[in-house]
């Protein structure tokens, strides 16, 4: 069996009633700790299509906030971010739907501080909200190697989600990572099907030309402004670096909690 899901491309896809038990199993614990649900796998692995129909799903009857986690291929902000979206009913009046964490970068390589903070942090600000039932995290695809490897099992160890979600396009794909947490008796491992021929399988050609599109969008209708980065939050160059270094660095604006209000691109 079946259902059907429309994606924010409008395309209709197909995903397994197997997916759904996952849903299932959250209502069956009502304690702080099942908040989370953390969902890892490699690229086009399904893995934001099975987060996307979980929070659809389980919106209906709960209150799901959803944790963009892909500083490439991120849905709610623009490429290097990383954003916590949550419902309205979550949000005081004045307060923003969607906190976005400012990263610089389109890739986790490199970048493993920074992106374990702002996860972190954007978990830390689901579970403060006592609004919010469920906190679904759908992760990068960067599980491949030893660096990214260490990456997931240490993401997981700071994150403590109750539901670890694996998903492999071949067996034992995530073994190092999933294995890691067997014996741990507070975290739940499911690994649902794949049907890996169903999976649409993007280029890299594709993947880039996804991310030009997104920052055309964004910064459509851009106008230049002066700053003064003494007085202002900005993050995401040195400054101690020559202004040659730092022509076009993408450069984030921060508010008092250090959550980006606006992307730009540094000139002189």
């Amino acid at each position: 069996m079946r259902s059907k899901l429309w994606t924010k491309t409008n395309a209709e896809t197909y995903v397994p009633d197997e997916w759904l038990s996952l849903l299932e199993c959250t209502r069956k614990r009502s304690d702080l700790n099942s908040r989370l649900m953390l969902v890892i796998g490699g690229v086009d692995s399904g893995k934001s299509t099975l987060v996307q129909y979980l929070v659809r799903t389980g919106g209906q009857e709960e209150t799901v906030a959803w944790l963009d986690g892909d500083l490439g291929q991120s849905v709610m902000g623009p490429p290097g971010t990383l954003s916590l979206g949550m419902p309205s009913v979550a949000v005081s009046e004045g307060e923003p739907s969607v906190i976005t964490r400012f990263v610089g970068d389109v890739s986790p390589a490199g970048n493993l501080v920074q992106v374990m903070s702002a996860l972190l942090n954007l978990v830390q600000r689901g579970r403060a909200n006592n609004s919010v039932d469920r906190i679904l995290v759908d992760s990068s695809g960067f599980v491949h190697g030893k660096m990214a490897e260490e990456f997931k099992i240490n993401l997981v160890e700071a994150l403590k989600p109750l539901f670890l979600v694996v998903l492999e396009k071949e067996e034992r794909e995530l073994s190092v990572v999933a294995d890691a947490f067997r014996a741990d008796p507070s975290v739940e491992i499911h690994q649902p099907r794949i049907d890996a021929g169903a999976l649409r399988q993007k280029t890299r050609a594709e993947r880039a030309d996804y991310r030009r599109q997104c920052f055309e969008e964004y910064f459509g209708n851009a106008e230049r402004v002066e700053i003064d980065v003494n007085t202002k939050g900005v993050h995401g160059f040195v400054p101690y670096q020559s202004a040659s270094s730092e022509e076009g660095r993408l450069v984030g604006l921060l508010n008092k909690d250090h959550d980006m209000l606006a992307m730009g691109v540094l000139r002189y």
